[in-house]
């Protein structure tokens, strides 16, 4: 309903009470129908609640003090104007004050009056405060409490936000699948194409390998073929040069028969010649065909399934499935939790409306059930009252009856069955008779049987619990003794602890000194003695040394120190003022180290002490604050060389300060005993 600086929480706070929580509605009908629901509903709406009509509240003027140290707190505070009627009810008659001396004065005049810290002066003179807790400030939680609640509907708008971005991912999900499939497909169709081609490529580059292989070797023959050619075409020329020739007709028959011989060779050659020609001719068209083929058919195809390839692409057509499938799993995957997220709100929605109407169907079953318990508890009261009155008027008579049967003293076994089936006029004549009877032993005991017996047993019984008294003080002697073995046994390993770390610190502290701690013990004979004057024996009814336990012989403790080499040891008695301090601080730190507390406090520990001493216990406080905590108050700047936080006390107007200070504003203070400005 209103807000404040942060300087002025914990006065408003202090001012309004537990007004803080009073309810603020328009008129009294509306307070009215609130305490109805309230008390309809006391088990969900426990407690009660104060409620302010803003109809009935009237704005009251005041005229408050004109001072820069006193103000109204009302003028603090930001709310809306038409809740000015119960803010002036609330905060109009309280006042700000600078200090509490201020508040004091100003309470004189009729107001309440509220420091920044809390302290809190009222117009009769009372007064209250002290220490405030910022981390507890109501005002501070119920503006967190708004806070919550602003952040849980932007989050309940973010969550309508990722709703509809959400439909929205599905939307564009459903279109990236389409898109996907219809990738995966196209990537589909370039894979087998580009297999195909693959497998063409592979098949036409074995052709192409076959034809070279063939092209070579028929070149290899065409070269032969064209040598042996020029071979026979020079042999030709030879032999028509030689037919041609004069000496034909020189020739012998052999000659002759050799040169028609080597004509039809010649023919032969011709024809073979001509057969080679042709070949050469067919194969260099063939080379021709493969040659054009290769160059105009194959090459082509070669480029065109290159650019296919080149188009394809399908590394990159892979990549970008594979970074297409990453986003949608991603898109999935969040889907999927905000799904499970709404579901899990749905549901959790769904079970609170069923428990709720589950709870409300169960309490007003509870409730009839609850009135008809109450009828019915009712009607068994009465009966009780009638049963228990009747009870009380037979117990009366069998108390009579009894005490009548005590009286009798023991009775025969008989005498329980014997009148069982008499009636009852015969029983009351038996009756009168045996009376008058026992009139003549009237001097006689007749419960003498009963307490022999009673006592008897009872006899028995203490003897019992007599033996098991025996037996337990046996037990707790033996316990006793334990318990006084392990008491002297902790006394001694503790007493050597603290005597080791006594010599250890006063060693560290006094340099050239040294210190001792020594068990005291008394003479057995004269403790003795002091229990047989006291009527105190041992367990066998003898004083002996065995009997007295090792802690009864111990007096004490006693310290002995020396502060030079050349000193004889003293004892406490014989020390100085100073002497004594350093040797209690030695005794603290020995404790310390044998069993470390987390928290120290030295008041002045060191008032006593010279400079040097003083000096060798801060450096030792220094050193042991790193496992614990020290505050120390000293007038002495020794200590503060070992020191992290420097505080300042100062008293003025009976109020004492504390000003934390610097380093060299503690040796200040403590020179001058003022904290400096």
């Amino acid at each position: 309903m209103f807000t404040c600086d942060e300087r002025f929480e914990m006065a408003a706070e202090v001012a309004a009470g537990s007004s803080v929580f009073n309810a603020i509605v328009d008129s009294l009908e509306t307070a009215q129908r609130v305490a109805t629901v309230m008390t309809a509903n006391s088990t969900h709406y426990p407690g009660q609640m104060t409620c302010l009509p803003l109809n009935n509240m009237r704005p009251k003027q005041y005229r408050y003090p004109d001072s820069d140290d006193a103000r109204p707190l009302i003028e603090k505070l930001q709310f809306d104007h038409k809740l000015l009627g119960v803010m002036q009810h609330v905060f109009g008659n309280t006042l700000i004050c600078r200090t509490l001396d201020v508040a004091v004065r100003v309470a004189k005049s009729g107001f309440n009056c509220v420091t920044l810290e809390g302290d809190q002066v009222s117009k009769h003179g009372g007064m209250s405060g002290g220490y405030h807790d910022k981390r507890q400030n109501r005002l501070r939680l119920q503006s967190n409490i708004s806070a919550k609640q602003q952040e849980l509907s932007d989050v309940e708008a973010n969550l309508s936000e990722v709703k509809s971005q959400l439909n929205a991912i599905d939307t564009k999900m459903a279109k990236v699948l389409q898109e996907l499939s219809g990738m995966e497909t196209r990537q589909t169709r370039h894979k087998d194409e580009y297999e195909a081609r693959k497998s063409e490529v592979r098949a036409l580059t074995k052709e192409q390998a076959a034809v070279t292989h063939a092209l070579t070797e028929k070149e290899k023959m065409l070269a032969d073929v064209q040598s042996c050619i020029k071979a026979n075409q020079s042999k030709i020329d030879s032999l028509l040069a030689e037919m041609n020739s004069d000496l034909q007709s020189q020739l012998a028959e052999d000659e002759r028969q050799l040169l028609v011989s080597l004509e039809f060779e010649i023919e032969d050659c011709q024809s073979e010649l001509k057969r080679c020609i042709s070949t050469k001719a067919e194969l260099g068209k063939r080379k021709q065909t493969f040659e054009s083929l290769l160059e105009e058919d194959l090459n082509k195809r070669k480029e065109q399934l290159q650019q296919v390839l080149d188009d394809v692409s399908v590394e990159q057509q892979v990549r970008d499935v594979d970074l297409l499938r990453h986003e949608n799993e991603q898109l999935e995957s969040v889907i999927k939790d905000l799904k499970n997220r709404l579901a899990d709100l749905r549901s959790s929605e769904e079970n609170l409306t069923k428990k709720l109407a589950d709870l409300l169907k169960s309490l007003e079953k509870k409730k009839q059930e609850e009135s008809e318990l109450e009828t019915e508890i009712q009607d068994r009261q009465k009966l009780f009252d009638k049963k228990a009155s009747k009870r009380a008027v037979l117990l009366t008579k069998e108390q009579e009856h009894v005490k009548k049967i005590r009286q009798l003293g023991s009775l025969p076994a008989e005498a329980f069955d014997k009148y069982v089936r008499e009636p009852m006029r015969d029983l009351v004549r038996i009756l009168q008779r045996t009376n008058s009877e026992l009139r003549k032993y009237a001097h006689v005991n007749q419960r003498a049987l009963d307490q022999f017996q009673t006592f008897s047993e009872e006899q028995e019984k203490l003897r019992e619990r007599c033996a098991e008294m025996d037996q337990s003080l046996e037990s707790i002697n033996e316990l006793l003794e334990t318990l006084e073995h392990r008491k002297y046994e902790q006394v001694d390993f503790t007493f050597r602890q603290v005597a080791k770390y006594f010599e250890e610190v006063f060693k560290e502290l006094v340099p050239e000194g040294s210190g001792r701690l020594v068990m005291r013990r008394r003479d057995p004979a004269a403790v003795m003695a002091s229990q047989a004057e006291s009527g105190i024996l041992a367990s066998s009814g003898i004083l002996s040394q065995r009997s007295i336990p090792e802690t009864e012989l111990l007096s004490g403790v006693a310290i002995q120190v020396t502060f030079g080499e050349s000193e004889t040891m003293r004892d406490m008695q014989q020390l100085s003022g100073g002497q004594k301090s350093l040797v209690a601080l030695t005794l603290v730190f020995a404790i310390q180290r044998c069993d470390p507390a987390p928290f120290y406090l030295f008041d002045e520990v060191d008032a006593a002490l010279d400079p040097k001493h003083r000096s060798a216990v801060g450096t030792m406080i220094g050193r042991l604050s790193e496992n614990a905590q020290f505050i120390t108050t000293t007038f002495c700047p020794e200590l503060l060389d070992s020191a992290h936080c420097f505080y300042g006390v100062s008293y003025a107007n009976k109020i004492s300060t504390i000003h934390p200070v610097e380093k060299e504003g503690a040796y200040d203070f403590v020179q001058e005993g003022m904290v400096p400005s």
